[in-house]
């Protein structure tokens, strides 16, 4: 990611580059300042972020309309964890914050809380608003993929009818 060139007047000037674009250089007169820069300049991957990528000058409220117009759960989400937050300043807490507040709410037709289903049904649409910031390169990771899905009962109890026991009863008298 970094290279230090020596320049024709003696000096040094490091070069910061992510995905082959140069994000930042700076002239330093001794190569160890130089290098140290850069070295510090790299471990700060936040600074990386701010320098490089177009995520930082757009709003969460913004992506969100960018892609998926319309959707009220999204739209609920985006207030909860701030509309104009820059999409880079989102973090893991704000979204393990919004979708813990989503799933203990009650339903809006029942007084039951939300089920996990419905959980991991809202984590996936945030996920995948994330990816897509991701794929038009306005991000580098996706702050939903560390918060985990809740578990799933998909058991079904069925009830046999009348006829069904019936015939159950009768194949096994067969047997």
């Amino acid at each position: 990611m970094a290279t230090i060139a020596k320049l024709p007047n003696g000096k040094y000037k490091a070069i910061i580059k992510q995905h082959g674009r140069i994000l930042k250089t700076k002239t330093f007169i001794k190569k160890s300042a130089a290098k140290t820069w850069a070295r510090r300049l790299e471990t700060d991957q936040e600074a990386l972020i701010a320098l490089g990528l177009p995520g930082t000058r757009i709003t969460l409220k913004e992506l969100a309309k960018d892609y998926k117009d319309g959707s009220t759960r999204l739209a609920w989400f985006v207030q909860q964890i701030g509309a104009s937050k820059l999409i880079s300043e989102v973090s893991v807490e704000d979204i393990r914050t919004a979708l813990e507040k989503f799933g203990s709410a009650k339903g809006f037709n029942t007084n039951k809380q939300r089920s996990p289903a419905t959980y991991n049904r809202a984590r996936a649409l945030l996920s995948g608003m994330f990816k897509y910031a991701i794929q038009n390169g306005y991000l580098v990771n996706n702050p939903v993929k560390p918060v985990p899905s809740k578990t799933e009962n998909n058991k079904r109890l069925r009830f046999l009818s009348d006829d069904e026991r019936e015939g159950a009863i009768a194949s096994s008298k067969r047997i």
